[in-house]
């Protein structure tokens, strides 16, 4: 037999501990998550851009136009990769901010 009084938490302070522990843990997993991802994203423009390196190098006959487009392509590939990197680096400030943010409120709720 259970009572009414058994299903409630006894601290409330305490449930409000874990529950901003928890969300600081997924915070921290979500940052982490991003700079992996950022990792990911650069390693495939970087090889990317290896590739068309390459493809102009490795041209036994000069044939300007080819050599400019594989030029232009490499342009416009590393000014996505600024672009993604920069969206990246937004995102992980962000979470940085609010692992800050949640653990400023898990020290002040743990002085109490």
């Amino acid at each position: 037999m259970s009572t009414e009084n058994e299903k409630t938490p006894k601290d409330p302070h305490k449930n409000d501990i874990e529950s901003l522990k928890s969300v600081y843990k997924i915070c921290i997993e979500t940052r982490n998550f991003e700079i992996n991802q950022l990792i990911h994203r650069n390693n495939f423009f970087m090889l990317f851009q290896g590739v068309l390196l390459a493809a102009a190098l490795q041209n036994q006959t000069s044939k300007p136009f080819v050599e400019f487009i594989i030029c232009v392509a490499g342009v416009f590939v590393s000014l996505y990769q600024l672009q993604m990197a920069s969206g990246a680096k937004f995102w992980q400030e962000w979470w940085e901010s609010r692992v800050d943010h949640y653990e400023k409120k898990l020290r002040s709720l743990k002085e109490r």
